[in-house]
């Protein structure tokens, strides 16, 4: 003989509680997915243009950028405020010259490294090294680095030197630098 036990008010009550929980939880990670998915697509042809006026000068006054691209100044500071909110504009930087720090040189580096990523920590400590990236291949991080003289330079790759080997190319000319971020075409 087979007993069936049948659920309590309050088992039952539970089971749909926690239905609806899993419910709401997994509409919640849709909505998630789907905003990160949209937050960079909602960009339309005035907010690239008033992107690409920033990059340009990054002080011009929002009406001005109104002026350019046909729009009132206070429609161009609402969007520059949701670029901002969605981190599409993630800051406004000076572009330093290095020649006024005494730096003469650029060169890019290459560490190998198996150990993972020791170099972390010292690599964001030394002012000469501007950009660090983490990179697929044989070597585990290239950077660029500034030096003021070629003794400079190779006293940072010695203390590079100890988290793995390293190559080292001098910069001889910059053809692009700095260029503006823009939509893909396709």
């Amino acid at each position: 003989m087979v007993f069936h036990t049948i659920p309590t008010e309050t088992a039952l009550l539970k089971t749909i509680q926690k239905g609806i929980i899993r419910l709401c939880l997994g509409l919640i990670e849709i909505e998630r997915g789907l905003a990160m998915e949209s937050k960079f697509a909602k960009l339309d042809n005035y907010d690239q243009k008033i992107l690409a006026l920033l990059q340009q000068d990054a002080r011009m006054s929002h009406a001005e950028i109104g002026r350019q691209i046909h729009l009132s100044q206070p429609s161009v500071s609402e969007r520059i405020k949701r670029l901002e909110s969605t981190n599409v504009i993630r800051g406004y930087h000076a572009d330093i010259n290095p020649d006024a720090f005494g730096y003469q040189m650029t060169a890019m580096i290459r560490l190998s490294t198996q150990q993972g990523r020791p170099y972390a920590d010292f690599v964001s400590q030394q002012a000469e090294i501007i950009d660090c990236y983490t990179v697929t291949g044989e070597d585990g991080a290239v950077m660029r680095v500034l030096a003021t003289d070629v003794a400079h330079l190779q006293r940072l790759i010695d203390k590079l030197n100890r988290f793995g080997s390293t190559s080292t190319a001098i910069v001889l000319t910059t053809h692009v630098s700095g260029k503006a971020v823009s939509m893909p075409q396709a």
